[in-house]
């Protein structure tokens, strides 16, 4: 696949989640993208997630088991080392779809001033049966303040979104996403590219 001139960080939060943790991983180490720097952040687990992590250890970047703050200590600290021109974050009981990190760079490269890129979600229950897809196409900050987020596995910002509104608020453990994109939608003036293509289950 053709290599592009732009550069994803993704950063995936995981703590005791061994039932799912490989699944997770698999979906973002068999993407055919060139430029990827993947970031692991373990809470110090304690069941079999250490093992998995190990047999995968040479496809991250940077990877630690230690206990943290929680999920959004977890993410910002990843995007603190982080060096992509977009990140993202990807929760271990979630799961990137084929060819999804190449289709965001082809619409970053195309959108070269827009800030956030957004796809669809397919969301399962824990059997894995599909029970919706959710498909943000005329998404808007309105939409935000009617207490709907966007699909957050799916969604990827650029690098520089950070210095215009920081990173996640570290003392939230349910909302973090959607406080954040309320704080991003707010701040910039680029409108969101849609891609119109399922790039992650949850």
């Amino acid at each position: 696949m053709k290599r592009l001139p732009i550069s994803i960080s993704l950063v995936m939060p995981s703590y005791n989640q061994s039932r799912y943790l490989e699944t997770a991983i698999r979906s973002v180490v068999n993407q055919d993208f060139k430029n990827l720097e993947y970031i692991l952040m373990d809470g110090g687990s304690t069941d079999e997630s250490l093992s998995i992590i190990k047999k995968y250890e040479g496809h991250f970047a940077y990877w630690q088991s230690k206990k943290d703050g929680g999920q959004a200590d977890a993410i910002n600290s990843g995007w603190r080392m982080a060096g992509g021109d977009l990140l993202c974050w990807l929760n271990s009981d979630d799961y990137l779809h084929k060819d999804a990190l190449q289709t965001v760079a082809e619409k970053a490269v195309e959108n070269p001033t827009a800030l956030l890129f957004v796809g669809d979600c397919q969301v399962v229950d824990i059997e894995g049966n599909i029970k919706n897809v959710k498909r943000p196409k005329d998404f808007t900050k309105e939409t935000l303040l009617e207490g709907r987020s966007l699909p957050q596995p799916s969604v990827f910002i650029r690098k520089e979104v950070l210095q215009m509104v920081g990173f996640l608020d570290h003392k939230l453990h349910y909302a973090l996403d959607w406080a954040y994109f309320l704080k991003v939608l707010w701040s910039i003036k680029t409108p969101i590219v849609y891609i119109p293509q399922v790039l992650s289950t949850s």
